[in-house]
């Protein structure tokens, strides 16, 4: 293999990788919350989800720390209200049996996260949980959703909850079969949005380069080439 094709598949490799970091950090979970009648949904909210919880084990008396993703298949709770909304998600996995539930309050004309909580039990002896957390995040104007396009935390006691490419809306009173996001969007952290462009630019610019040693070398392959033709003619 010379030098030309070897730098060709490294570009190919190099666009397969950039495609793979985009893939993992691409919305893996999507929720809905509706009232009583079923017919009119108050709550949406997708994105990655990820906890980190630290608790004490009760066999061993020891700290234990648990990591967890909420998945696309996760059961989904939630209540409606005037005043406050909310959206629990179930993580069920072998010995763990945990809930991570969002409580969104009103005010005349907005909406914020004010609560976080997260209970039930992890490990197998059935070490308790029940951590919560007051926030003052996400603050947006009802009819409105709101848009965090970079990596967000929320910490807590014993619990961090990493968020991604999260989008939610609350208080809605969508009565349509698939209800959708508001068109009007406010973003979380309206300064980071031109950073959303960041890895294209990044992989065209990664391809530009390796196009630019590709051609490199094979101006240098050719030229080498035609020097040898050269010496056995002479």
């Amino acid at each position: 293999m010379n030098t030309s094709q070897k730098l060709i598949l490294g570009a190919v490799a190099l666009v397969a990788l950039m495609s793979a970091v985009n893939s993992a950090d691409a919305p893996t979970y999507k929720a809905q919350v509706k009232k009583d009648n079923q017919t009119v949904t108050c709550l949406m909210m997708q994105g990655f989800i990820s906890v980190d919880v630290d608790y004490m084990e009760v066999s061993t008396n020891k700290t234990k720390h648990l990591n967890f993703t909420i998945s696309d298949n996760a059961t989904t709770v939630g209540t409606c209200g005037n005043m406050t909304d909310s959206l629990g998600l179930l993580y069920v996995d072998g010995e763990d049996d945990l809930t991570l539930t969002f409580f969104f309050n009103k005010t005349s004309d907005t909406y914020k996260l004010g609560n976080v909580s997260l209970t039930g039990n992890a490990g197998k002896n059935d070490s308790h949980i029940n951590y919560g957390g007051k926030f003052v995040n996400f603050t947006t104007e009802v009819g409105s959703s709101y848009n965090c396009s970079k990596a967000t935390k929320l910490t807590m006691d014993h619990v961090t909850i990493s968020l991604s490419k999260l989008r939610i809306e609350a208080f809605k009173d969508d009565k349509a079969k698939n209800p959708s996001f508001s068109t009007t969007v406010n973003d979380c952290d309206p300064v980071y949005k031109p950073t959303d462009a960041i890895v294209p630019i990044a992989v065209g610019a990664a391809l530009a380069g390796m196009v630019i040693i590709v051609l490199v070398g094979y101006c240098i392959g050719r030229r080498k080439t035609r020097a040898g033709y050269q010496n056995m003619n002479a």
